[in-house]
């Protein structure tokens, strides 16, 4: 997945909310949007190297989205839209094998009560699936979620309904 060449390095401060952290870039302390709700006290380490993406928008309260964290062994994720993007990807380019008989692909679908982050469509029918970023890793196992969910468990239910 091509990220762009426009990534900018910075190091991690704190977690001021739910959607914004603070970065400093070039030496200065700067608000960044974190797209990604969950608890990441495993990635949001003071000190620890961080990609910004910058983006304008007339109704935008920050100038950067918090894309990657530098786990010291690998990147780690810190956008949950970048897995949909990802196994988008993946089944358009003919990456995952597994899923080769999808010629279709739909991202934010309703079914029943929730709304999946994909369906795939093809002669064997349809394939719904969630897509995550894993946040928690415990002794080299990487969980998710990293925080009870209500909306995760809603959509395990209705998921559950499609067996």
């Amino acid at each position: 997945m091509d990220l762009g060449k426009d990534l900018i390095e910075g190091i991690f401060l704190e977690r001021v909310n739910r959607f914004l952290a603070r970065v400093e870039i070039d030496g200065q302390s700067v608000g960044v949007h974190v797209a990604n709700t969950g608890r990441m006290k495993e990635l949001f380490v003071p000190g620890w190297r961080v990609l910004v993406r910058p983006v304008t928008g007339q109704n935008r309260k920050t100038k950067f989205d918090l894309v990657l964290v530098d786990m010291g062994h690998a990147l780690a994720s810190a956008d949950s839209r970048m897995p949909n993007a990802l196994v988008a990807e993946g089944v358009a380019n003919g990456h995952l094998p597994q899923l080769s008989g999808y010629a279709e692909v739909s991202r934010e679908v309703t079914f029943g009560d929730s709304r999946l982050d994909l369906m795939l469509g093809g002669p064997n029918g349809k394939c719904y699936i969630e897509a995550k970023s894993v946040t928690l890793v415990e002794k080299g196992v990487g969980l998710f979620p990293d925080a009870p969910t209500a909306r995760g468990a809603k959509h395990l239910h209705t998921l559950k309904t499609v067996l």
